[in-house]
């Protein structure tokens, strides 16, 4: 069960971990506080927090746009024992949409892991593919898919060393449809997540971030 708003204030014993996704473009670097203290900065859109350790039972999170002065989470989750989840804060600061995921980032014994967020709200509809294998990772990802589909999110397994992920157009192969690139070197054991985002400018072609776990 992922976290969920707090309706009868019972307190679970026991440790998870939860981490922090900035899917906001015009948000800024954006403080994360659990409980009261402050556990994260996240220096701009597309990063996110390592994940962080936290009391099972009722959890207050309250994270700010430091860039807007304003806050744009401010609530109670209950957050189920041993486990681990992400909050996805992810379109404008006028309207911030929220997803709560559960996440398996423990890689089988000898693989890496990775998973794959849309956050890129100017951005069409994309596979993200590796040319290695010539396989489909993801098909089909739109803008804050997870919101609706948290499956779409899942990790998965993959060998360690070299990887490179393609966002490509739907129904296309070879260099044909390949709209941005990212090459990052994995190691066995660790996760990682994909985020494609809106461009950097002055490009204007989407591109990925991405974050270590």
């Amino acid at each position: 069960t992922a976290c969920s708003k707090d309706t009868d204030g019972v307190t679970i014993s026991g440790k998870s971990f939860i981490r922090v996704i900035n899917g906001i473009p015009n948000g800024g670097a954006l403080d994360v506080k659990f409980g009261g203290t402050t556990v994260a900065n996240i220096g701009a859109y597309g990063l996110g927090s390592t994940y962080i350790e936290v009391n099972a039972g009722t959890l207050g999170v309250l994270i700010r746009s430091t860039t807007a002065n304003a806050d744009v989470l401010n609530t109670n989750l209950t957050v189920p024992a041993n486990g681990f989840y992400t909050i996805v804060l992810a379109d404008s600061l006028s309207k911030v949409k929220t997803s709560y995921l559960t996440d398996d980032p423990t890689p089988a014994s000898g693989k890496a892991k990775v998973n794959f967020l849309h956050l890129g709200t100017t951005a069409s509809t994309v596979n993200f593919t590796t040319p290695a294998t010539t396989v489909t990772l993801s098909n089909n990802r739109s803008f804050n898919d997870h919101f609706s589909t948290p499956s779409v999110a899942d990790y998965m397994n993959i060998d360690g060393g070299t990887f490179i992920v393609e966002a490509r157009t739907p129904g296309t192969s070879g260099t044909t449809g390949i709209i941005s690139t990212a090459n990052q070197t994995l190691q066995a054991g660790k996760s990682y997540t994909f985020v494609y985002r809106n461009p950097v400018a002055p490009s204007t072609v989407p591109s990925f971030t991405f974050i270590a776990n």
